[in-house]
């Protein structure tokens, strides 16, 4: 038996019919969605930024939670070195790569924004 609150009798109310198709359009949605190619590469060069900018210190905490006392955390901080300069480069240069050619179609429309 239903009850809530201050209502009376078996009654329900309406609302919770109506969150039903809601959702099934929200799912619907997300799993028929899928981002373009210039939003995956945007997406995806600052996905890579953002990873080299914490792979040093997770790279020297790392060395030196599972290596050596000194040898582990200076083979972290060598390994966090490397991925840093490699994932800051790949998102830097992707992004680039994404942005050189939107410029390029959004440039005839420059005089009219501007």
């Amino acid at each position: 038996m239903w009850h809530a609150g201050n209502r009376m009798g078996n009654e329900r109310p309406l609302g919770h019919l109506a969150t039903w198709p809601l959702i099934l359009i929200v799912l619907l949605a997300c799993i028929t969605w899928r981002p373009s190619s210039a939003h995956a590469d945007i997406l995806g060069g600052l996905t890579d930024i953002v990873h080299g900018a914490i792979s040093l210190p997770m790279g020297i905490l790392m060395g030196t939670l599972t290596g050596p006392p000194v040898i582990g955390t200076v083979q972290g901080a060598l390994a966090g070195s490397v991925n840093t300069l490699s994932y800051t480069a790949r998102g830097v240069l992707g992004l680039a790569g994404t942005a050189v050619p939107a410029a390029m179609a959004l440039a005839p429309y420059l005089p009219l924004i501007l």
